[in-house]
């Protein structure tokens, strides 16, 4: 890393002007809260937090809440792979379809789907569920585009090869 202020390179890793950066953060951070410069309802300080972190991790309070995000994590992604795998190679494969969705799906990137959450949960109650079905829509459309954009970027020479060694079409998807 060259500084131009003294025309030789320190001896400095990057990474540690990193780590000594997000340290001196949390110093300050945490002399903000104890010196009282801001109200205990905007910052608690740090220390505190770490703490009570530490004690509903060990006494089990987080758990059942951690099982359920991972679920709807999980759940969501599944039904968006299982939904968006499909959909993506459809318009992989017949462009024209793709070219006219491509608009759609692009614009549904800018808008904030946690708009519908209030809707979601008049339809579908106050549960997991509504949680799961932006999940889904999300990820969903991440899907969507790039298994399209992936397989558009295969090159035609291994596609050509796959058929001049005979591969049939399962064989092609897989291994190319």
């Amino acid at each position: 890393v060259f500084t131009p202020f003294s025309g030789i390179e320190p001896d400095i890793n990057p990474r540690w002007i990193t780590y000594g950066s997000v340290l001196a953060g949390i110093v300050f951070l945490e002399l903000v809260a104890r010196l009282g410069l801001v109200g205990p309802t905007t910052l608690i300080p740090l220390t505190e937090i770490g703490a009570i972190l530490v004690t509903n991790l060990l006494d089990g309070t987080f758990t059942p809440h951690v099982i359920q995000t991972g679920g709807a994590v999980f759940a969501g992604f599944g039904l968006g792979i299982a939904s968006g795998f499909p959909i993506g190679l459809v318009l992989w494969k017949y462009d024209v379809l793709g070219e006219i969705s491509d608009p759609f799906l692009l614009s549904m990137y800018a808008v904030p789907l946690y708009i519908f959450y209030p809707i979601f949960i008049i339809v579908f109650g106050l549960n997991i569920i509504p949680i799961i079905i932006i999940a889904w829509i999300m990820s969903t459309i991440s899907i969507i585009e790039n298994v399209r954009a992936g397989f558009s970027e295969v090159p035609e020479v291994y596609k050509k090869v796959g058929k001049v060694t005979g591969l049939t079409r399962v064989e092609t998807f897989t291994h190319i």
